[in-house]
């Protein structure tokens, strides 16, 4: 049951560097899922001068202030697009909220909020999430909950590794009996974004004359990447004339591509980040280590119960590559991998279902006790506006 019932249903705000998940409490799922990006009105991609009998045109083109979701499709040729929680614009998260609150009919100084916690950087996130929902929109109440225990709370699991392929963060954590390790999170540095990048790179090899877009690049990634569970027998086969892999894409400016080794080599440095020149150990070894952070006889139920979550686990063909790998380092071990169905949501929807339960209970940072303690409002305020600019 939820911790108060006489209170209003609370938000839950899963809010990640590429994407943000937004719904209300005890729900089964997220009610809106949105790109984390903004556009403004007159940041144009080109600095050229605008042709005077045009510019009227334009104007009426590009008039609201500020673009989100759907409607940046409309206007990212135009526009530059900004992905301000990589960028930490924390003003730009301030328009973002509260073009979604009234999207969603959402009064904020009336609704409880609920936030899921980043592993990487999430005392810096807690204390701009206060000032930001108490100072600027006077929410009553928050909670934040841990992104693992979301995670492992939807498998009704108390012990596992939690392995967060992100589009910022690569992150794996162990929890045994609910007890995280003294050792902590181990993060890698091969990441969405530095995948993206690598096909990017790729892409130019065909020697295509376009630029694209994020987003666009985005779009090709989750069209034709995809793990090889061997990757010398897969080489051997586009070498042996293989057409197995073969993809066609059409860019934008009409010009077709076919991506054969491609597909599964603008993945391979989650396995091998020597290609992109990291000296990070392959994906397999650092969730080997996670498991190796406890006793030997602890091992196996963390062995036998590795979740994926984020964006990067939904590459087709991630399980059966990590279970070839990791079976290498654990012959004698029975290996499981978990990669639940809509588990890009796993966080939210987990942090869902812990509400419903009761799982929030008398934990909540009340607006009334942070306005008593806050004393760094001007710097944070600072800091905001700074990043704006």
């Amino acid at each position: 049951m939820p911790d108060d019932e006489d209170s209003p249903t609370p938000l839950i705000l899963d809010i990640g560097s590429s994407t943000t998940r937004i719904g209300l409490a005890g729900e089964e799922f997220p009610e809106t899922i949105i790109a984390t990006e903004i556009a403004r009105s007159g940041d144009f991609r080109f600095k050229q001068k605008v042709v005077p009998a045009l510019d009227n045109l334009l104007e009426d083109f590009v008039k609201d202030p500020f673009y989100f979701g759907d409607a940046i499709h409309r206007v990212r040729d135009i526009l530059n697009v900004e992905r301000f929680m990589v960028t930490n614009n924390w003003t730009a998260l301030e328009r973002f909220l509260e073009h979604q609150f009234n999207l969603l009919a959402i009064e904020p100084q009336k609704t409880p909020m609920i936030f899921v916690l980043p592993v990487k950087g999430g005392v810096e996130f807690s204390e701009r999430i206060q000032h930001l929902m108490f100072e600027r929109f006077n929410v009553p109440k928050i909670f934040f909950i841990p992104s693992v225990q979301c995670v492992l709370y939807t498998l009704s699991t108390n012990s596992g590794v939690a392995v967060s392929l992100g589009d910022r963060h690569t992150v794996i954590q162990s929890i045994l009996k609910g007890f995280e390790s003294e050792i902590g999170p181990l993060d890698m540095d091969i990441t969405g974004e530095r995948i993206t990048e690598h096909l990017e790179s790729m892409i130019s090899r065909f020697k295509v004359n376009i630029r694209l877009s994020l987003g666009e690049l985005q779009g090709i990634k989750e069209k034709v990447a995809l793990f090889v569970r061997d990757i010398s027998e897969a080489m051997e086969m586009v070498e042996g004339g293989s057409t197995k892999f073969q993809y066609d894409i059409t860019l934008p400016n009409g010009i077709k591509i076919i991506f054969d080794k491609e597909r599964f080599l603008a993945v391979e440095p989650y396995f091998q980040p020597s290609l992109i020149n990291s000296s990070a150990p392959p994906l397999s070894i650092l969730i080997a280590d996670a498991i190796k952070q406890w006793g030997i006889a602890q091992r196996p139920e963390l062995v036998t119960n590795i979740i994926l979550t984020g964006g990067g686990s939904i590459i087709p063909n991630i399980v059966e590559r990590l279970d070839y790998e990791l079976k290498k380092i654990f012959p004698k071990i029975e290996i499981q991998i978990i990669a639940p169905s809509g588990r890009e949501n796993l966080e939210w929807i987990g942090a869902s279902m812990l509400y419903s339960k009761g799982g929030v209970g008398e934990k909540w940072i009340l607006n009334k006790n942070w306005e008593k303690k806050s004393g760094t409002r001007e710097d944070t305020d600072n800091k905001s506006e700074e990043a704006e600019q």
